[in-house]
């Protein structure tokens, strides 16, 4: 069976959304979104 309504966890994704909360940078143009756009380029 296929857990669909389990989010995957393959690393240091806790961590990130502990640090990004903290900061008070949860949407925009922050240090996660260019991480982001960087890994897909």
């Amino acid at each position: 069976m296929i857990p669909f309504n389990i989010p995957p966890l393959a690393g240091n994704e806790l961590l990130y959304i502990k640090e990004a909360v903290e900061a008070h940078k949860i949407s925009g143009d922050e240090a996660f979104t260019k991480k982001c756009n960087q890994w897909i380029e």
